[in-house]
């Protein structure tokens, strides 16, 4: 089965083939990869999105960061079912959810989580405000607290542009990201995914670096890493992050 959705995602069925048979000869009993190694991590990858399209295809509101699950529901039944049939997909594929760390949270918990996440953000946007107006004001020559009348008519010390805070904050978001702290999963995982996307036609490039890392921690971004390097125009940086993240 491994072997299957490893050739649908790469269509290298000379390189499956030999993964497998360096498999088998380490597992006889088919079961189990080696622990601890970075390839690991990205062929357990690979085998989880097999459960993650499966809910998506039945239908299920599905945000998961490596192989922790988050499904939204509409009501306590639905949510009792959905996680009845994340069950039955799982075993089907020799998995087994952990009954200890599979729950239901309520609609308040959500929203609040959702609350918590979206402060969070605002914090990003805020710092990033803050960075450019200290930018600018040392660009003109100003003290660190500037003196000024708020009633003349003068432009040269402008607020800052908002598609350009939108880009600082944003991009603080994907350097974050790469940093992987735990305690900001959710926020990586909510904005994470839409950042790289908005950020594909920006005036700045993100660094590579941090594409990389966040490839390296969740090999399941290497489409949206890779959506964000085909709609750049940097052809040889983009070349130069591809064959660092293959």
């Amino acid at each position: 089965m491994l072997a299957e959705e490893l050739l649908m995602q790469t269509m290298n069925a000379s390189a499956v083939s030999a993964l497998n048979d360096l498999l088998h000869e380490m597992f006889p009993r088919k079961i189990g990869i080696p622990q601890a190694m970075q390839p690991s991590h990205r062929i357990s990858d690979a085998y989880i999105q097999k459960l993650e399209r499966r809910l998506v295809r039945k239908g299920f509101s599905v945000h998961r960061y490596v192989d922790d699950f988050r499904l939204i529901a509409a009501d306590q039944s639905a949510a009792h079912d959905a996680i009845e049939f994340a069950v039955d997909m799982a075993r089907e594929i020799g998995l087994v959810l952990a009954d200890g760390k599979t729950k239901l949270a309520p609609k308040r918990r959500v929203r609040e989580d959702i609350d918590e996440i979206n402060r969070a953000f605002d914090e990003f946007r805020s710092q990033a405000e803050d960075e450019l107006w200290a930018v600018e004001t040392e660009r003109m020559g100003y003290d660190d607290e500037p003196f000024f009348d708020v009633d003349d008519d003068d432009d040269d010390l402008a607020e800052p542009d908002e598609d350009e805070i939108d880009f600082v904050s944003l991009s603080r978001v994907i350097e974050d990201w790469s940093r992987g702290e735990e305690s900001m999963r959710g926020v990586h995982a909510h904005f994470g995914p839409g950042t790289l996307k908005r950020l594909q036609s920006a005036t700045s490039r993100l660094e590579d670096d941090w594409l990389v890392k966040i490839t390296e921690r969740e090999p399941i971004r290497l489409y949206e890493v890779i959506s964000y390097l085909r709609r750049r125009s940097e052809m040889d940086q983009n070349w130069a992050a591809l064959r660092r993240l293959t």
